[in-house]
């Protein structure tokens, strides 16, 4: 059943006997409106699925809906009840026997009142999703199982909200809460936590993970005041992005050996200078220091990772010896913009794999003196890896064809137009420190100067 308040009327209320018995069992009733409505509803006995909600994203205060609503001991759905009305901000007393409240208040950006669940409630994803003023103590009862975004953009929520263990679903529940700070305790029920805390700027609580936890990946993404010692258990798999643009953590976590994707794990944490060890399980480091500033330490790179795209990229302070493992097939930017990079590095990656494999690799490594790379570099694989400014001068120790081509392709570039680069092979070097290649041949850069004789 659907009732719809069109432009023209503005405090028709519609109010049935609540006891009445109208044989409209088991059917859906819904309110809506385009605007300029504002009468209360008292929904009729019978009905299981009751609305309140509107067609418009964008209401005003003139036009959004702030009336008393009553429903039935029949109702059992109250999804979408209230969706985008703005500026609701009434009591509401839902009856024993309600199951589902997903997205129930989300949108009312006005919203600020105590709510009871009742005991028979399974679903409350999104409940409050978006109800940015809302600030309220909510006692989530032992029979829901999906909290999924249920506190999702409520800005200003503060409160130690209890978990109970029939919740195994809490997916960005507290997503984008600006204000939180609280030790919010998990309980061992959870399995998916993913963005659980993202966006939580206040947040500085050392957050016990379950064991039960296998995915936690986004979990504290833009935790800005983060910077606890935060305890992965060996049950979870996945952490990419789990502290990304946590600007104040510099805590050494441990990885356990469980953990296979670390992807963007500490990505733009600009405070970190950890000794972050990572597990032989992992296969996928990508962008996992990007941005990290301030990082300064010897990472080892095990021989289980392929993909290291943009792992160091924008570490401004990053000189280390890292050594790149011959499992690697994808480094794309893998030191970009390391500009006090000044180490011997041992580029051992499988060039075979892709043609792409370390484009940009050392994009404006400006005091890189010294580079190993692989024989049977192709023409393609390495594309601006040495975009250089001037005033540099940089080693490439490799066998003559590969020298030839890095020469001969677009491999070697300058960062402006302001800056000649020219480059001549140098022949019979002997061969490289540690047996790890039989380089023979070594290309000598330099830009905006003249070779040395």
């Amino acid at each position: 059943m659907l009732i719809n308040f069109g432009t023209n009327v503005s405090r028709c209320s519609i109010i049935f006997d609540l006891n009445g018995n109208y044989g409209i069992n088991n059917t859906t009733m819904y309110i809506t409106s385009f605007s300029n409505w504002n009468g209360a509803v008292y929904f009729p006995n019978g009905i299981k699925t009751a609305r309140v909600n509107s067609y418009k994203l964008d209401q005003t205060p003139g036009t959004s809906f702030n009336s008393p609503v009553r429903f039935p001991n029949s109702v059992t759905s109250l999804v979408n009840c209230f969706l985008n009305r703005k500026i609701f901000n009434t009591n509401i007393t839902i009856p024993n026997g309600v199951l589902y409240m997903g997205y129930m208040f989300s949108n009312c950006s006005n919203f600020n009142k105590p709510v009871t669940i009742p005991n028979s409630v399974v679903s409350t994803m999104s409940m409050f999703n978006s109800c940015s003023k809302f600030n309220q103590n909510i006692q989530i009862p032992t029979s829901v199982i999906n909290a999924q975004n249920m506190f999702q953009g409520c800005a200003v929520l503060n409160y130690n909200i209890q978990i109970p263990n029939s919740v195994i679903n809490t997916v960005a529940m507290f997503s984008t809460c600006g204000a939180l700070n609280q030790n919010i305790q998990i309980p061992s029920s959870v399995t998916n936590a993913v963005s659980m805390f993202s966006g939580c700027s206040h947040l500085n609580q050392n957050i016990q993970i379950p064991s039960s936890f296998t995915n936690a990946s986004s979990m504290f993404s833009g935790c800005g005041s983060l910077n606890q010692n935060i305890q992965i258990p060996s049950s979870v798999t996945d952490t990419k992005s789990m502290f990304f643009n946590c600007g104040k953590l510099n805590q050494n976590i441990q990885i356990p050996n469980s953990v296979t994707d670390v992807s963007s794990m500490f990505s733009s944490c600009n405070n970190l200078n950890q000794n972050i060890q990572i597990p032989n399980s992992v296969t996928d480091v990508s962008s996992m220091f990007f941005g990290c500033s301030h990082l300064n330490q010897n990472i080892q790179i095990p021989s289980s990772v392929t993909k290291c795209e943009y792992m160091f990229t924008n570490c401004f302070n990053l000189n280390q010896n890292i050594y790149v493992p011959n499992s690697i097939t994808k480094a794309q930017s893998m030191f970009s913009g390391c500009n006090n990079l000044n180490q011997n590095i041992y580029f051992n990656a499988n060039v075979e794999a892709t043609t792409f494999i370390g484009w940009y690799a050392f994009r404006g490594c400006n005091s890189l003196s010294n580079i190993v790379i692989p024989a049977g570099m192709r023409d393609s694989a390495m594309l601006g890896a040495f975009r250089i400014n001037n005033t540099q001068s940089l080693n490439i120790w490799t066998d003559t064809t590969t020298a030839a081509n890095l020469i001969t392709t677009r491999c070697i570039q300058a960062n402006n137009t302001n800056t000649s680069v020219n480059a001549q092979i140098l022949p019979t070097w002997d061969v490289i420190e540690n047996g790890y290649y039989n380089a023979l041949y070594n290309v000598y850069i330099y830009t905006n100067t003249v070779f040395p004789s």
